[in-house]
């Protein structure tokens, strides 16, 4: 597998919480899967909960081997990007679910606006800025 698809395949993991979201990505290709967990549990509750998480990474911590720890590492850095992202929304996550909590940051922005995708952006160039330093160990 190449560099270009391995971090492909990674970049998804971060969808899975969407999964609740009939129109998302993931949630068009098992369509009655994520009605079902729209009806029973709304958007942006259970499945961008803390809760979820840890059952991720327990589910994807039983796939043996490198590649098992490749998966749980992406699905795990993938649903982290995923919630913050989501936090820095006005509409937030109810991360501590079922407590009826909604966690946003004091500074949100509309999905798709001009600030919320430019703060997006800033976040993932200072990320991988961060990253690439460390890794030449700078």
């Amino acid at each position: 597998m190449g560099r270009r698809c391995f971090f492909r395949r990674l970049s998804h993991r971060g969808l899975l919480p969407d999964i609740c979201h009939p129109q998302s990505k993931v949630g068009r290709r098992v369509s009655f899967f994520s009605w079902l967990i729209k009806r029973i549990f709304g958007h942006r509750t259970f499945t961008h909960s803390l809760i979820f998480l840890v059952l991720i990474a327990v589910l994807t911590g039983m796939i043996p081997g490198t590649i098992g720890v490749m998966i749980q590492y992406g699905a795990f850095i993938g649903m982290i990007s995923h919630y913050v992202l989501d936090m820095l929304t006005s509409r937030g996550i109810q991360l501590f679910y079922p407590i009826d909590a909604t966690i946003r940051f004091p500074f949100h922005t509309r999905t798709g606006s001009w600030l919320g995708e430019g703060s997006v952006n800033v976040l993932c160039i200072a990320w991988v800025t961060y990253y690439g330093m460390s890794m030449a160990g700078i």
